[in-house]
């Protein structure tokens, strides 16, 4: 596209200042065409789309409205840019355009003068650039447009745009020495309040704004230039305004001094900027391609003017942008990779129309490196970096797309490269019990074979253990397992900044919990004072109930040294009963003294199922040996009773609830037994399940049934004490 299609003054012609609502519930978003493989932008639809809003008398307008001069030079224009201008009538669009010239030599918007359609510079500018590039200059009065714009220049106090448009309609038609051009230099280039220079980094549109715009900022330095002026731009500064800018869409704003969404109109005029000061390989215009690709997509028919300036603006940015390489669907295999690694990245390089870019120069640069890249396929690139002798840390990489007579693009992205760590050795045991502790011993070591300082966790049956470090790259975790498996998984991972995370899986057999023997003399003394306790106490159950006793000692027997991790000793056993059997043939003599040695026991088998069984166990004992010392103490007359049956259901309680841990740790297993053993109801639970159901019951229901019996000899006693204290108290009978 010609510098001077600057065309950008079509954005005079009416609410030409596109808002970026309008095409936000149509556009695809960058993301959804980075997405997509097929053909991105049809040029042969716009061009249909404009064309199909030309009148029968030659101009163009948007559905219901009058044909206009500047959607005629909007469409003629940008119909020639992107080479699709055949498809018009475009004689009878120029004869249309010159009838909208006006006596003083200016432009209106309608054809033939009228009253209400005075000139205007903006339309002006349109009808000369476009006469101008279909060499149709001979259709207008030239003399009469030189001296409206001369007298305009000369005579008006313009704005800066307004001022560029006049200059570039004098550059073309001539009349440049007609102007006082130092007077012009000077407006430009100093500061406000005599001109519009913005700290040398940007133009004004007056010396009255605030801050300047991409628009004033593009006008600014049309003037200099076709003054030849050159000198007085401050180019880098100018790059540094349009970088801030632009937004994240690719897409630009009004100012970089504002917070505003892209706009066609602005992104054009930043473009067209860049492109006159040869700058467009310093920004990532490839962004800008995709955000104007959205716009020119969004279109199915043009229905206002807004979308019809839209459509053209897409078109002329796109134009500007024809040479350029745009990075289509790049694609990085991992941005985080262990040391040698390779990283894959792959891309597929288009023009702005949509066509392929064939034998192009695809490299990557990072770490002072360059990878070289090959076509794998008709536009199709592939790059492959290598990490090998890369240190551990984070790198800049751009991905650059080359090719001559096209404007080069790259693409930033980072990646990471960790070093590795490595296990040296494990040492553990090929098998453990259910409950045994064992050691797990791990030495870990970093790329280069020095010890690592690594945090290191160790995870078994789903507990999770925090290595202790010993020291030389040496950790050790103790663990101890739950329940038993063939091949039960550790998992061992370790981690340190600047490390890839290592996992390590290894394996061991747990095998189903072992039953020590007694070891010292004292366990063996106080197992045995336990049970012969117990004897005396089942003494008190009575002669007659001998057999009972024995099964009651039996299961006693078995749930302490169980509970003491003993193996069965068959002596100490036997000692035991014969021991029973001699106390049972005994006189009973001293109840008071067997009484406490009874409560003794029952305290001492309570604190040994708390220990299992938590602090609950204290509150449902209590439950049972507070109503049974109310009942003992108001009811005198069945102590006995209350002992008894306070003796014979704790020790019940205590010893089935023992006896059912015992069997839930025999049968516990990582196995389900659901099944047939399930409940009517259908709900599937294993018999560990079944058992633990029980043990809650027992625990829960024993206490308060004893309560229950306790709170009945309440009542039977305190309603003898009642009526004992109602005849002393009215000395009559009951």
């Amino acid at each position: 596209m010609s510098r001077i299609l600057l065309i950008v003054v079509v954005l005079l012609i009416c609410p030409l200042m596109i808002p970026h609502e309008v095409f936000s519930d149509n556009c695809k978003y960058l993301e959804e065409i980075y997405q997509t493989s097929e053909q991105i932008i049809n040029i042969t639809k716009i061009a249909e789309i404009i064309a199909t809003r030309q009148t029968t008398d030659g101009g163009f307008a948007p559905p219901g409205m009058p044909p206009m001069l500047n959607f005629t030079a909007l469409s003629l224009l940008a119909l020639n840019e992107i080479e699709k201008i055949q498809i018009i009538d475009v004689d009878k669009a120029l004869d249309f355009i010159a009838d909208c010239q006006n006596p003083d030599g200016g432009f209106g918007n309608l054809r033939y003068f009228q009253d209400y359609d005075p000139s205007d510079l903006e339309l002006t500018y349109l009808a000369v650039i476009t006469c101008s590039e279909f060499n149709a200059l001979h259709l207008i009065n030239v003399s009469a447009t030189r001296n409206y714009v001369i007298n305009l220049v000369n005579n008006e106090t313009l704005d800066t745009f307004h001022l560029a448009l006049a200059l570039s309609i004098l550059k073309i038609i001539g009349g440049l020495d007609k102007v006082d051009k130092q007077s012009i230099i000077n407006y430009i280039t100093l500061n406000p309040p005599q001109g519009v220079n913005y700290a040398g980094i940007a133009y004004l549109n007056s010396p009255d704004d605030t801050i300047p715009t991409v628009i004033s900022t593009w006008a600014g330095v049309q003037v200099l230039l076709i003054l030849n002026h050159t000198d007085y731009i401050n180019v880098n500064g100018i790059l540094r305004f349009l970088k801030d800018s632009m937004n994240e869409d690719g897409g630009f704003k009004l100012s970089a001094y504002l917070n505003a969404p892209s706009s066609v109109d602005v992104t054009f005029y930043a473009v067209d900027l860049l492109s006159n000061l040869n700058l467009m390989e310093k920004t990532d215009l490839w962004k800008t391609a995709l955000f104007t690709i959205t716009i020119a997509n969004s279109f199915d028919e043009i229905n206002t003017g807004a979308e019809f300036t839209a459509l053209t603006f897409s078109c002329f940015t796109l134009s500007l942008l024809k040479n350029l390489i745009i990075p289509y669907e790049v694609s990085i295999s991992d941005t985080s990779v262990e040391y040698g690694e390779i990283i894959n990245v792959s891309v597929r390089l288009i023009s702005a129309f949509g066509e392929k870019v064939t034998g192009a120069h695809v490299y990557v640069t990072a770490n002072a490196k360059i990878f070289e890249g090959y076509e794998k396929k008709s536009g199709e690139y592939e790059v492959i970096i290598s990490t090998k002798g890369f240190k551990n840390g984070t790198y800049n990489a751009v991905l650059y797309c080359e090719k001559e007579d096209y404007i080069k693009a790259k693409y930033s992205f980072t990646f990471d490269v960790l070093w590795y760590l490595k296990i040296k050795g494990i040492s553990y045991p090929a098998e453990v019990h259910v409950g045994e502790k064992f050691e797990l011993i791990i030495e870990i070591l970093d790329i280069n074979g020095n010890p690592a300082n690594a945090s290191v966790t160790v995870i078994l049956q789903d507990q999770e253990r925090k290595a202790d470090k010993i020291g030389g790259g040496i950790y050790r975790a103790v663990l101890t397992p739950r329940f038993p498996s063939e091949n039960e998984t550790i998992t061992i991972i370790a981690e340190a900044k600047g490390y890839m995370r290592l996992t390590k899986k290894v394996f061991i057999k747990i095998l189903p919990e072992e039953f020590k023997p007694i070891e010292t003399a004292l366990q063996q003394a106080i197992l045995f004072i336990l049970i012969f306790a117990g004897i005396c106490t089942m003494i008190k159950i009575g002669r007659k109930e001998f057999v009972l006793s024995l099964i009651t000692f039996v299961v006693l027997a078995f749930s302490l040294m169980y509970l003491v991790n003993v193996k069965l000793n068959y002596a100490l056993l036997i000692a035991s009963i014969s021991s029973m059997l001699i106390a049972l043939g005994l006189v009973k003599k001293r109840d008071v003294i067997l009484r406490g040695i009874g409560m003794i026991i029952l305290l001492i088998m309570i604190v040994l199922l708390a220990e299992n069984a938590g602090f609950a166990t204290y509150i449902m004992a209590s439950l049972m040996f507070v109503t049974g010392a109310i009942a003992y103490i108001v009811s005198p007359g069945e102590r006995n009773v209350v002992f008894k049956e306070l003796m014979r259901n704790t020790i019940g309680w205590i010893i089935t609830l023992f006896a059912l841990s015992f069997a839930m740790s025999v049968i516990r297993t990582p196995f389900s037994l659901a099944g047939p053993l399930s409940p009517p109801s259908g709900i599937s639970i294993s018999v560990y399940g079944y058992i633990a159901l029980l043990w809650y019951c027992v625990f829960i229901f024993v206490p308060i049934v004893t309560a229950s019996k306790f709170a009945y000899l309440i009542a039977v006693g305190l309603k003898v004490n009642i009526a004992r204290m109602y005849r002393l108290i009215t000395g009559g009978e009951e």
